[in-house]
């Protein structure tokens, strides 16, 4: 067994065993420890708790082990004679930066009689429109342009479609700069199988500061991990740019689903189609990084807003998919949100049975957990599974990236935004007005102090109130449940600093 793979296997199962430990004895409690009623009722819920968490950590665990299996190698297409619709949307970005990306997407290799360029503008300044329309007449690219940007993204790649007849669409952010000309001749190659409806390549971004490397890091575990195990089951997910999909495809489904996150609509209606779904694990592009707390909450609210729109329809058609889709869908659909709720939903747990224990206060539930050995048995085993995720974001991220303190930001990042994510998926179920931001002057220092606070506002009184029963617990010599709820306390209150320091 080679080293790489033999540090997998070893961490893999380190993770997995704190899990299983954890539903062990959270059981053993339920069972055991707890006899009164309510004491029941409190334990299976806790139990629950730590089955869930088991239970995505070895998702997590399945997709790091698999990646070390090798992808088909990539190969450059024997046939040039597929039409491709190259598309670049733009909604009021700086003329300056769009026509960077345009100049290297000329760049590409593909018989230029077969390429076809386009704008698709939905910008609402008129300075904007009327420059990147004079590049486009100069520069042989074709300027689509909307005055009433209906369906966002979906709409204008929908609108799009009326003016097109390309075999496939080739389709890149206005912020992306292509540096590999190779990506159609290489993307293309897939679709010898004519039941590939779409293909992704990895998305990275050149981060230099120490928030952009977490963030790309954290984006990197679906890339790295997540998209090759889909690909070898046909259903890797289009991701939105630097990616191409297959005309007739889209025209299946009915067009660009009108979805904050058409990509994975598309990417779920097609995979009902039958069409296949197939990844390049290889960069062909440079995206840019995204340099705040605030740019990557609100990208995590679209993300999670959109998937969690998608569930209805997902267990509606349930018996449609194989157990092995479900493996995946189950990732897709929860994933994001388990890291949200569950983190919130143990810090709950941690701070209802510190406060059974509070001598220094009265309560009326204290008889519930009448001695602190009962209390501190519950505490330890309630962080363990979040130990376990801890873990797995440093060695990964030592592994991968060559330093713990981008696997520990992108730790404290998804409890900084644990309640954006919560928010995004409620929002969606209850059909709510998809809109999302946070207020930033956009000052690279970082946010005003009121300012960071108002952009953080539940997440800091979460931390706060943390930190109240954490200090009483102090006061009432329960040492051991005061680490706990400190400990959640400064966690969540990660989302003040990350906003306070880098906006």
């Amino acid at each position: 067994m080679d080293k790489a793979k033999a540090k997998r296997l070893a961490l893999v199962a380190g993770i997995l065993f704190m899990s299983v430990f954890g539903v062990i004895y959270a059981g053993y409690l339920l069972v055991y420890v707890f006899t009164p009623v309510v004491q029941r009722a409190f334990g299976a819920v806790f139990f629950l708790l730590t089955l869930v968490a088991f239970i995505f950590n070895a998702i997590g665990c399945t997709y790091f082990y698999q990646s070390y299996k090798e992808n088909p190698p990539i190969t450059k297409a024997r046939n040039h004679g597929p039409t491709i619709a190259v598309v670049v949307p733009v909604y009021n970005e700086e003329p300056a930066e769009v026509v960077k990306c345009l100049a290297t997407l000329k760049k590409l290799s593909y018989p230029g009689e077969k390429l076809r360029f386009y704008i698709l503008d939905d910008s609402t300044k008129p300075e904007v429109a009327a420059e990147l329309r004079d590049y486009a007449n100069a520069n042989d690219w074709e300027f689509i342009h909307r005055d009433k940007r209906e369906g966002f993204k979906a709409g204008a790649f929908n609108n799009f479609l009326k003016h097109s007849k390309e075999d496939f669409i080739a389709i890149f952010d206005s912020d992306e700069q292509l540096f590999d000309p190779a990506f159609l001749e290489e993307t293309l190659s897939l679709f010898d199988d004519p039941k590939v409806g779409m293909v992704q390549t990895a998305k990275r971004v050149p981060a230099k500061s120490l928030l952009a490397r977490s963030i790309d890091a954290s984006y990197a575990f679906f890339f790295n991990f997540i998209q090759p195990a889909r690909s070898r089951d046909n259903m890797a997910m289009f991701c939105g740019s630097m990616g191409i999909v297959r005309r007739a495809c889209v025209d299946d489904v009915g067009g660009f689903p009108l979805s904050l996150t058409e990509d994975a609509a598309l990417s779920f209606k097609a995979d009902m189609r039958g069409w296949k779904g197939k990844y390049v694990s290889k960069t062909y592009a440079w995206g840019k990084p995204i340099e705040s707390y605030s740019g990557f909450a609100t990208q995590q609210w679209r993300y999670v807003y959109g998937n969690a729109g998608l569930l209805p329809e997902y267990l509606a058609n349930l018996r449609k998919f194989s157990l092995r889709k479900q493996f995946h869908y189950m990732s897709q659909m929860f994933g994001f949100t388990y890291l949200s709720l569950a983190f919130i939903l143990f810090a709950i747990v941690t701070l209802v049975l510190v406060s059974y224990n509070l001598s220094a206060v009265s309560l009326q539930f204290s008889h519930l957990f009448s001695t602190p050995e009962t209390a501190l048995q519950i505490n330890g085993v309630s962080f363990v599974p979040i130990l376990a995720t801890l873990v797995s974001f440093l060695l990964i991220s030592k592994l991968y990236f060559g330093s713990m303190r981008v696997g520990a930001i992108a730790y404290f990042l998804n409890f900084a935004i644990s309640f954006v994510r919560s928010r995004a998926a409620i929002d969606a179920l209850r059909k709510k007005t998809a809109i999302f931001r946070i207020p930033h002057r956009g000052k690279k220092t970082g946010m005003g102090w009121l300012e960071a606070f108002r952009a953080t506002k539940f997440e800091t009184a979460f931390s706060v109130i943390l930190f109240g029963f954490a200090f009483l617990s102090m006061l009432s010599l329960d040492f051991i449940g005061a680490f706990w709820v400190y400990w959640y306390s400064f966690m969540f209150s990660s989302a003040f600093i990350l906003a306070r320091t880098f906006g």
